[in-house]
């Protein structure tokens, strides 16, 4: 998807446009931060609508763009970036302090920005990169954070990949993968994405989910850059 009208935004704050490429000359979708607010973007491309049906395997490919400028919350002690896309099935449970056996069924991994100076990340030179998981071991109520080895680049494009295999329903056999720039640096394969009396639980969208924060806002007037988003379903890893 190319982000080229604006039916493929759907904001209703005003914080999205389509603007020109910060780094080129094509046309890009820009994401912005108003100082102090925390609302970017957030909708959902559904799986029935490419193949009529809920998938069991994804893999998801975008381009994000951090300006050199661009400002994190804290001094590194949260990841005080804003939210990524990644895939989920949201039912009763999977979002919002909703954990999966607790309060009823469904799954989640959003994908997160952080502070290059946080501790998962040993002082990197640019912002880390993780995935807000709720799942069916889940030990936080607000999500377990997988974390990336690997980081992005401010003033520069990255291609991030991310996939996700559903397990088996009960066993710990759910693969996550991510890539930063083609390189591999997320290689998981024991999670629970469903349990046995969530079987019907697949992978049912992609949440292009980007608040800023936590619910601290952003530092100043900034904002995010995306292009080129492929979404694969039932294809089995692009890499």
């Amino acid at each position: 998807m190319s982000f080229d009208n604006n039916e493929d935004i759907r904001s209703n704050h005003g914080t999205t446009s389509i603007v020109t490429d910060p780094d080129g000359e094509q046309d890009v979708l820009e994401v912005r931060y108003p100082e102090g607010q925390y609302y970017g973007a957030n909708w959902f491309y559904n799986a029935k609508e490419y193949i009529g049906e809920i998938a069991q395997n994804a893999h998801a490919r975008y381009s994000i763009y951090h300006p050199t400028d661009f400002e994190f919350y804290g001094n590194g002690n949260i990841p005080g970036g804003t939210k990524l896309p990644g895939f989920a099935h949201l039912d009763e449970a999977g979002w919002g302090g909703r954990v999966p056996n607790e309060v009823g069924d469904g799954w989640s991994a959003r994908g997160g920005n952080a502070h290059p100076d946080h501790r998962y990340y040993d002082d990197t030179d640019g912002p880390g990169i993780y995935n807000q998981v709720y799942h069916y071991q889940q030990e936080i109520e607000t999500g377990d954070h997988l974390r990336w080895n690997g980081e992005l680049e401010f003033g520069s494009w990255n291609t991030v990949d991310q996939y996700i295999s559903m397990n088996d329903p009960g066993e710990p056999n759910g693969v996550f993968n991510g890539w930063i720039d083609n390189e591999l640096v997320a290689d998981e394969n024991d999670w629970i994405w469903r349990d046995l009396d969530a079987n019907y639980l697949g992978i049912k969208s992609f949440w292009w989910n980007l608040y800023f924060g936590g619910d601290y806002g952003a530092q100043q007037d900034e904002g995010l850059f995306f292009k080129d988003l492929i979404l694969w379903f039932n294809k089995g890893p692009q890499i």
